[in-house]
């Protein structure tokens, strides 16, 4: 029997319409894990990074500091209860394409999710889809307890190539994919046998055209005609 190969994924773009940061902790707040200071706070911090010469991973910096001072003292346990109950609502933002993929992999790939959000929804997306496991970002737990720091960051591009590696040394990379949308994936992408990029930022789509990497634009009839001769 064949070994299963590896495909890793980004959430926010790539299989997610959007940034799910945003709707979580507007429901966070709405449920009283969250004051809503916060929740101005950390949006104001996503949009920084469409600002010239501000660093996406900075902003990314800044806005799970935020994020993670605005959840100190609550229960880790009922952060991630909610959040896997939240995860499902907002399925049809999952883009459908991506969705059938996803499916598609399970017999033959681990499907492992690296994302820069924090380790509450990267649980609640790999348990969504079902998936093998994620790397995330982590916010500091003492007891049980949110202490309101950030233990770990995973915002630059090298960040998720470090987990990519932990993650990939367990299989032949001759059978991996990978999926990202923004520059902030392109090592990730660049380790991989079949990278994809899914509706790419400007940067990662010069790129990936110059290196001949797959593209794929939700809308389109299947994201796996994409990927003919390669999942066989």
């Amino acid at each position: 029997m064949q070994e299963k190969g590896l495909a890793l994924f980004d959430i926010d773009g790539t299989i997610y319409d959007g940034y799910l940061t945003a709707p979580l902790i507007e429901a966070q707040a709405e449920d009283g894990l969250v004051e809503l200071r916060f929740v101005d706070a950390v949006f104001q911090a996503r949009d920084k990074f469409k600002k010239e010469n501000y660093k996406y991973e900075d902003a990314v910096y800044e806005l799970l500091t935020i994020w993670a001072e605005g959840l100190k003292g609550q229960k880790y346990s009922r952060v991630l209860a909610h959040a896997l109950e939240f995860v499902p609502t907002e399925k049809e933002r999952f883009f459908p394409g991506m969705i059938d993929l996803i499916a598609s992999l399970e017999d033959e790939y681990d499907r492992h999710i690296i994302t820069g959000e924090p380790q509450f929804v990267g649980e609640s997306v790999k348990s969504y889809f079902q998936m093998s496991g994620y790397a995330a970002s982590i916010f500091g737990v003492k007891n049980g307890i949110l202490t309101g720091e950030v233990e770990k960051f995973i915002a630059s591009g090298q960040d998720k190539l470090r987990q990519a590696l932990k993650i990939a040394k367990n299989y032949n990379l001759a059978r991996s994919l990978g999926f990202g949308d923004s520059e902030a994936d392109l090592d990730m992408l660049s380790l991989v046998e079949c990278p994809m990029c899914v509706r790419p930022t400007v940067i990662l789509e010069e790129y990936a055209k110059k290196s001949g990497w797959r593209i794929y634009y939700p809308g389109e009839p299947s994201v796996e005609l994409k990927f003919a001769g390669v999942l066989e």
